[in-house]
């Protein structure tokens, strides 16, 4: 043939980039290649197809158990491969290399700095001064360590700081876009958290749990294959943790007087609407000690975030996209009220959290005592009840009946017939907080 870079019609490949994608084995993949290089002329190893990935960017992100990258990138690199390459969106070999699902941690690591120290060998410099040469200006460059974090990736992340990412760790991930790293990280540190607890209560608590946690299949699939998913949900309070101390801010820290909308991603919303219906509690959840960081960060800034996460509650409540699960109401009162009360003997200081009890350190109880007064007088339906303003004065205790759910979310008792909501009387006065009678209410 007089060129082997014929592209096909749509994403402009190359035979050479066909073969270096998931479809063939290392047992088909170097022989292939070395037939396509003993041709004259050889093909373009550092053609980019319509996203701009040439092989050597694809072959970092092949992402099947049976295929070795660290391998098939040094072959292209014998080749004449570019380690500079660049996709359309930027995004460099080292990006594509965090985001591979089959890689762990401590391979990724090790292959990024198995090259970063080939470049540097070749020009006599550190790797951090080859990084910051060629890599650290362009934006790929933080779109690498914003993968590497939300991964749960450690280790990597350790490196790519060190080699120069600290300078950028508070860049902005998107133009016009003011998300951070650490943004991302605590988003993704979320999902991970909830996946796993959700996938958990799914196994009756005992053996059938201990099997599933032994398995590894109880942990967010989207992070890859059971074994790399656990070690991300291990490694993201690490990561955290390693991005505060490096310097790394959350985007409502850099421009405190923004707007910023609580998501329903957010740690406080998440326990109030959902941990309860899952069968755990805030205090008891698995592996509570490594999450106190994501709490701490997730309520940044401080200024506010109680009213922001109670407005957002009332939102849901009021339009019945979440009712309050009786068990939390419970656990809340109880909390609030011994809260308030030792607060009233002044055997404690001010504070919104109960710190003689390790098991709710990461419970803010001035927030479920917010949640409370929002409840008792949320508007719902026709009712019309007072604002948290005109009870402030009022000493005659109220009472409201509010919607509940009972029960938990993988329940295997039958289901009853007809649509019938709980409520309970929730009561506010001189002694606190109380719940009164039960009733269900037909739906029509």
């Amino acid at each position: 043939m007089a060129s082997l870079d014929i592209r096909n019609d749509f994403v402009e490949e190359t035979p050479l980039h066909l073969l270096v994608t998931i479809y063939h084995s290392e047992e088909e993949f170097r022989p292939a290649c070395d037939i396509l290089f003993a041709h004259d002329p050889q093909p373009d190893v550092n053609l980019g197809d319509r996203q701009g990935l040439t092989p050597l960017l694809i072959a970092a992100d092949t992402n099947q158990v049976t295929q070795d990258p660290e391998q098939r990138l040094f072959y292209l690199i014998a080749h004449g491969a570019d380690l500079r390459a660049r996709t359309s969106e930027d995004k460099d070999v080292f990006c594509l290399l965090a985001n591979n699902k089959t890689l762990s941690d401590q391979q990724s690591h090790d292959i990024i700095h198995r090259l970063l120290s080939h470049l540097a060998t070749l020009k006599g410099c550190s790797i951090a001064q080859e990084y910051k040469k060629h890599y650290l200006p362009h934006r790929g460059a933080i779109l690498t360590l914003s993968t590497a974090a939300m991964a749960g990736r450690a280790k990597t992340t350790s490196l790519l700081l060190d080699v120069g990412l600290d300078e950028a760790i508070n860049n902005s991930i998107k133009p016009r876009d003011p998300t951070t790293v650490l943004d991302s990280a605590i988003s993704s540190a979320a999902r991970s958290r909830h996946m796993h607890l959700d996938l958990l209560a799914a196994y009756s608590p005992g053996a059938p749990r201990a099997r599933a946690l032994a398995a590894q299949t109880v942990y967010d699939p989207r992070q890859g294959p059971p074994t790399r998913a656990a070690e991300a949900y291990t490694g993201l309070p690490e990561v955290l943790r390693l991005l505060r101390a490096r310097g790394a801010k959350r985007a409502c820290e850099l421009m405190p007087s923004s707007h910023f909308e609580v998501s329903s991603d957010h740690p406080d919303v998440w326990d109030i609407t959902q941990m309860y219906w899952l069968g755990f509690t805030t205090g008891t959840q698995p592996n509570r000690e490594r999450w106190e960081g994501f709490y701490q960060l997730s309520r940044l800034p401080s200024v506010g975030w109680r009213e922001r996460v109670i407005d957002s509650l009332r939102e849901m409540y009021e339009v019945d996209m979440w009712w309050p699960d009786l068990a939390m109401l419970e656990a809340s009162i109880n909390l609030v009220n011994k809260r308030d009360k030792a607060l009233a003997s002044g055997t404690v200081p001010m504070s919104p959290t109960l710190p003689s009890d390790p098991s709710t350190d990461v419970v803010d109880v001035e927030l479920l005592g917010q949640m409370l007064r929002m409840l008792i007088t949320a508007r719902h339906d026709a009712d019309d009840a007072q604002t948290t303003y005109e009870i402030a004065y009022d000493s005659t205790p109220m009472t409201k009946w509010i919607r509940i759910r009972e029960g938990r979310k993988y329940d295997r008792s039958p289901a009853s017939l007809g649509e019938q909501i709980p409520e309970v009387e929730l009561v506010w006065g001189d002694t606190g907080f109380g719940l009164g009678q039960k009733r269900v209410c037909q739906v029509n």
